[in-house]
Parts: structure tokens; C-alpha cells; sequence
């Protein structure tokens, strides 16, 4: 970073006279002290601050760089107490901006998709001080001021007429996406205040010979992928969010479904519903839903969909209460995975979901044993990696160096939402040690609003990793994890031998010591929250954060390690659940959910018993 240096002349004067008393009783002191005035004009690109020296051979900066903006910089420094400006003389410092940070140091051949209503505004600013704003029915011409606040937010001062301008603040939270909050001023009063995400859909290409570079930190932000309505909703489930938390919908067949309002969750679906979808256009359909009594007397909801990014994008929903319009709001969509009917469908580059593993052993993590010196990657880009939490991985494909797609495991598919082709996420990775880095991954719409994964990598040998994770929900930490970061489809190493002796994915454990084959007393405490009270030799109580629910069960051994547990809780929904014993007190789980009488879920996790 190259730093020039101008040399500022600056001068102080400074008289005052004395101040009579009022009266007696009172005495007001008037202090004045000297102070300097700097002024600068900057220019985009550029960082700059003041410097002072008592022997203009040593300088001390006077605060941090600030960043060019176009226009003249005006700061006024103290000289009271031994303030800033202590010193026989001063200069100027230029440096060079930084490229780190988001947020780029000009506009100009930048296309902006501010995205507050359904299809989003799109704003283009065609050259460093002009632009057009689409998001009408015409075309809407205005020249601007811009300014690089910090490494990743900005703002961009638009005039559209003397007495008609709006100031758009931009916080990017990550390679061509973010936020983005505006100002509407008529006559000088503010007149709108407006919010949302944000993303950069096109760059203007380089001219050849023109001697310009290519502007830095400018991506068009993915997906970028073609609007894609499916013909038919059955089988697949949706997500529909206007606010934080999302609404699900599970499509059962064509013209029926049930929905999940208020967050993702396993559980009795809550409300069943009669459907009528229809394809309008290669980028349009319309949704009908209807609630209640065989879907008459219910409310209504009236959905005009717009498909933006494949069989994802905005919707705008009226919902009718009695047959009258109760209100109308507007978010956006996503498609989840199948529910079991199909295999979710994989997109151009993609691959097929990791297997699942039959054979899960009953104990977690694996002990890991080096087998080559540690050799941490200097970036991700172009690889795959499986992420062990479980037997059964998670694949995450890093596509280049700020994005790629993950492939929940198969006994997941049903749990998370999975987009065609995966989950597309934004990514920052960093080296911190020699066999340490970090790594962050931000979903969401737009990469606003979804979960993020923080992981502290620890290489033990070639690019595998051991980790911690931390899963935030929401903006709120919802859970911490551990496991195996590596670029082996197969565990790549040795399961945890446990209390027991443990098993290999091949061997059976030494000493499973499984309760015989009836479980009258004891307990069952899942590590997914149930817990499973076995009170009789055919009935007990399942409590879990819901509250409590009675049951029957059978119990039956399929192995001198293994037993099965069916769970019946209604006529039509029951549990059924494969234990794999480590020891007489721990091991591990596979469940396999009905509801409605219908498959609805497959998960694992460990367990460990309670006996009288």
C-alpha cells in the first residue's frame, strides 16, 4: 500500500478579553480554547488522515484512515488538555483503499436489485455520477453521489430533480449481497423510509483498451438460474416467509396438503388444507388455498406467485376470512425437499445426495488417529467436503471462493430444506495457525434471514479436520456441534470405542448388555428430547417439549446388540426406532416417523436408559 504525504500549513489565533461580573452573586466563566480547522478533497479509492510531528522527522496519525468519498472532507481538532493537535507541524496521509470488506469503491457498471416488493426494484448505475432507476412503469434518470463508508457498507446519494433526491445506505453482508435502507425526500422533508435485501444482478463488462480495471469486490450474487415453476406441487414442500420465521406447506398429493405455521419443526402437522395450483407463465402460477371443513368455511389464502431463481421467488398473499379480505402481505418462497415420494431433483452441476449409512454404530465422534502431518488448504474453492455430526454426512460443494451448495445426508431429507441442486450459501474462509482456520457459512434468502455455521477447523492430517460448530438460528445461537470436516465420502476414521468396548462399522460391540426383551421400567432419554418411559410391559408416557403423551409399545431384539422399539402414540401415528447399544445405558438411534398414517420423517441420534 502506497502512502503520499502533504504537508499542511495551519495557523492559530487566538484573543480574548476580560469578563465583568453581573453581580455579586453570580460569576459565569467563559473558556476558549484554540483549535484547527483541515479540510481535504479526497477521491474514490483513496484512505486518508492527518499527521503530526514535533520534529518532522517522527508522524503520529490523528485517528484511522477515512475513505475517499469525492468531496472535500471538513474535521475540526481540539487542542484542549493536551488534545490531538499537539504538534509544531502536520500533513496530510494518502493511502491507497483497501480491497477488503464487501463493499466496492464505485458503482459505476453496477445493476442493483433492491428488493422490497415482489420482483424487486432494479436500479443501474450506469457511470460514476449517473444512473436509471427501473422500478416503474418508466424510466427514471438521476445523478448521484457515492461514498465508501467502510469496508463493507456505503451510500449512494441519488437526485432525481431539485426537489426530489433519496440516500440509500448499503450493508453488505457478503459478496454482491446484503441490505439496504432509503430516504425519500420531496421539498426537503422526508416523505418515505423503505428497507430490505439487496443484490447486485449484473456488472458492466470491462471495455477493451480503455484502460479501466475490473471493479473489486463486485459479484453477481447466486442463484442465478432461470425461472422454473414445477407443473405439479405433490409430493413437495414450500416455505413461505414475510416476516422471520417462515410457514411451511407440504403438498400431500395435487389438491391437498398441511401446513406447519411459524417455524420448521417435526411434529403432527396443525392444519390440513385443499389446494389449486396453476402454471400461468414460464415465470408465474397461482396458489388457492383453502382451510377448514373438507376446505370450505375455512380461511383462504390467494397467492400469486412469481418464480425469480428456478422454483424459488416472491409471492404476494391475500387471505380471505368468512369470504372477505382479511389482509394482504408478501415475501418470498423456496421449495423443501420431497416427502419421501421422490428423490429430490439434482440441477446442472449437481450431485446425487450422500448414501446413508445402514450400519450406524452406537457411539459418537470417532476417535481420530493422525496418519500424515496436518496440511491446511489455502482455500476451499473447487472441492467437496463431507461434514461428519453423525455417521451420516452432510456434503457441502465449495463452487469458487465466496459460495457453493450443501446436500443434507438422506436420513435428513425430510427434516431441512433443500433446494434443486442444494442449498446455496455464501462462505468466508480464513487460515489462522498453521493447522487451524475458520470457516463461516450464511444461508438464506439472498444470504439475509437463513441459518449460519461458524466452525473452528483443526487439520490432523492431510485436509481432514476435526471442528466445532456453532449453529445460529434467527441471529440467536442455536446449538453447539462437533465432528469431522473432510474430503472422504467415508468416515475416515475409527468409531469412538465407548465405555463398552464399542464397535467398528463392521464388528459388534464386545459388551452391548441390552436390556432383555422386555423393557418394562426403564426409560428411554433421546438426544433429539423425548423420553420414552416403558411403565408396563406394554404401555407408558412419552414427554418432550410439547408435553406428555401416552403410549404403546412392543419391544423385540434383533440382534445380541440391537433391538427394536415400535412407539404407537395414535391410530395413526407411531414411531419406530432401531437401538444400537454400545453398553447396558448408551447407544445410538435410527427413527422412522408416520403421521397421518403416512411416512413423514427418518432422523438418528444417541440415547442413553434409565432402569429402576
Amino acid at each position: 500500500m502506497k502512502k503520499t504525504c502533504t504537508l499542511l500549513a495551519i495557523a492559530a489565533a487566538l484573543s480574548a478579553s476580560s469578563l465583568d461580573r453581573l453581580h455579586a452573586q453570580t460569576v459565569n466563566t467563559l473558556g476558549i480554547n484554540t483549535a484547527i480547522e483541515v479540510e481535504y478533497q479526497t477521491e474514490l479509492g483513496k484512505s486518508y488522515t492527518l499527521e503530526g510531528s514535533s520534529n518532522f522527522m517522527s508522524w503520529t496519525s490523528l485517528g484511522e484512515y477515512l475513505p475517499g468519498t469525492g468531496r472535500n472532507v471538513n474535521r475540526i481538532y481540539s487542542t484542549k488538555n493536551g488534545g490531538e493537535v499537539k504538534f509544531n507541524y502536520y500533513r496530510l496521509a494518502t493511502v491507497d483503499g483497501p480491497t477488503n470488506g464487501f463493499a466496492p469503491w464505485t458503482l459505476g457498471g453496477i445493476s442493483v436489485e433492491l428488493d422490497d416488493q415482489p420482483g424487486g426494484d432494479v436500479t443501474k448505475f450506469l457511470t460514476d455520477t449517473n444512473g436509471q432507476d427501473l422500478s416503474g412503469v418508466d424510466t427514471d434518470n438521476f445523478s448521484y453521489l457515492y461514498s465508501r463508508l467502510g469496508d463493507s457498507s456505503a451510500k449512494a446519494e441519488l437526485t432525481y430533480a431539485s426537489n426530489r433526491t433519496t440516500t440509500v445506505t448499503f450493508e453488505f453482508t457478503g459478496l454482491g449481497v446484503g441490505t439496504w435502507s432509503s430516504d425519500e425526500f420531496r421539498n426537503g422533508k422526508l416523505k418515505r423510509h423503505d428497507a430490505g435485501p439487496f443484490r447486485i444482478t449484473g456488472v458492466a463488462p470491462v471495455v477493451t483498451g480503455s484502460g479501466e480495471v475490473v471493479n473489486p469486490n463486485v459479484v453477481v450474487a447466486p442463484p442465478i438460474a432461470p425461472p422454473a415453476p414445477p407443473a405439479t406441487l405433490a409430493g413437495l414442500d414450500y416455505f413461505f416467509q414475510s416476516s422471520g420465521v417462515p410457514d411451511r406447506y407440504q403438498f400431500v398429493s395435487a389438491t391437498a396438503g398441511r401446513e406447519i405455521q411459524g417455524t420448521v419443526q417435526e411434529g403432527t402437522p396443525t392444519n390440513a388444507f385443499a389446494c389449486v395450483y396453476t402454471v400461468t407463465s414460464a415465470s408465474t402460477a397461482t396458489l388457492q388455498i383453502n382451510f377448514g371443513y373438507y376446505g370450505i368455511g375455512g380461511d383462504r389464502y390467494d397467492c400469486d406467485l412469481t418464480f425469480t431463481d428456478g422454483s424459488a421467488g416472491h409471492f404476494v398473499r391475500r387471505t380471505y376470512r368468512r369470504g372477505v379480505l382479511k389482509h394482504t402481505d408478501n415475501g418470498a418462497f423456496s421449495q423443501d425437499s420431497s416427502l419421501g415420494i421422490s428423490a429430490p431433483t439434482v440441477g446442472a452441476g449437481g450431485s446425487t445426495p450422500p448414501p446413508a449409512v445402514t450400519n450406524i454404530p452406537p457411539t459418537w465422534p470417532p476417535v481420530v488417529t493422525a496418519t500424515a502431518a496436518p496440511a491446511p488448504l489455502a482455500t476451499l474453492s473447487g472441492k467437496t467436503f463431507y461434514v461428519y455430526t453423525s455417521p451420516s454426512p452432510d456434503q457441502y460443494r465449495f463452487v469458487s471462493t465466496f459460495y457453493g451448495y450443501a446436500m443434507p445426508n438422506a436420513v435428513r431429507s425430510s427434516e431441512v430444506e433443500t433446494t434443486p441442486g442444494g442449498n446455496v450459501y455464501m462462505y468466508t474462509y480464513s487460515n489462522t495457525a498453521p493447522n487451524t482456520a475458520t470457516l463461516v457459512i450464511t444461508y438464506g434468502y439472498y444470504n439475509l434471514g437463513g441459518d449460519r455455521e461458524e466452525y473452528d477447523l483443526t487439520y490432523v492430517d492431510g485436509s481432514n479436520c476435526t471442528f466445532n460448530r456453532r449453529l445460529y438460528r434467527l441471529g440467536t445461537l442455536y446449538t453447539n456441534q462437533s465432528g469431522i470436516f473432510s474430503t472422504n465420502p467415508v468416515l475416515p476414521y475409527a468409531y469412538n470405542a465407548g465405555s463398552g468396548g464399542g464397535i467398528t462399522p463392521t464388528n459388534p460391540p464386545t459388551n452391548p448388555n441390552p436390556p432383555p426383551s422386555n423393557a418394562s421400567g426403564y426409560t428411554f432419554h433421546m438426544n433429539t428430547g423425548e423420553n420414552i418411559a416403558c411403565t408396563n410391559a406394554t404401555g407408558g408416557v412419552q414427554t418432550d417439549a410439547s408435553g406428555s403423551s401416552n403410549l404403546t409399545y412392543t419391544y423385540g431384539s434383533t440382534s445380541s446388540y440391537t433391538r427394536t422399539l415400535h412407539v404407537q402414540l395414535k391410530s395413526d401415528k407411531w414411531d419406530d426406532y432401531t437401538l444400537n447399544f454400545s453398553d447396558g445405558s448408551h447407544g445410538a438411534f435410527t427413527r422412522v416417523q408416520y403421521r397421518k398414517g403416512v411416512y413423514f420423517d427418518t432422523d438418528s441420534n444417541t440415547f442413553t436408559i434409565t432402569n429402576p
